[in-house]
């Protein structure tokens, strides 16, 4: 887990085609700032981050006051904005939370050969992953 985006820059430099690399938010954790490597050396590479703010399922909004230390583990920073991360080293983000807004924005993001781009992929928290679904029906 969190080895898509040197694999992506890998892939970028040993072939001439543009890259997608595709990761949930918890695997970008790990090795996210490597996007500055693609975009020092301008790397066409598409990252795509599946936002669901956590690791299998995160919250919508974090809680506040004392209900804040009830905050799972696996939650992740609600709606982060990853696509800001790679435009501080000077590519191109996106942030979607929409079926059109991510195809707009795949459109633009493959036309981008000059520069890595990333687009941050807002998904539902509330649907059940399967861990979720076998540990419930566990108890």
């Amino acid at each position: 887990m969190g080895i898509g985006v040197g694999y992506a820059i890998a892939a970028a430099i040993s072939q001439p085609h543009k890259v997608v690399c595709v990761q949930g938010d918890s695997a970008f954790g790990f090795s996210g700032m490597e996007v500055e490597v693609a975009c020092r050396y301008g790397l066409p590479i598409t990252f795509v981050v599946i936002n669901n703010n956590g690791i299998y399922r995160g919250l919508d909004e974090l809680p506040a006051g004392k209900a804040a230390t009830v905050i799972p583990p696996t939650a992740l920073t609600p709606n982060a904005h990853y696509e800001r991360l790679i435009e501080a080293f000077g590519g191109k983000g996106y942030f979607v939370t929409t079926p059109s807004e991510l195809d707009a924005a795949l459109r633009d993001a493959l036309q981008q050969t000059d520069m890595p781009t990333l687009i941050t992929v807002m998904i539902r928290t509330d649907t059940p992953t399967p861990a979720i679904v076998q540990n419930e029906a566990s108890h």
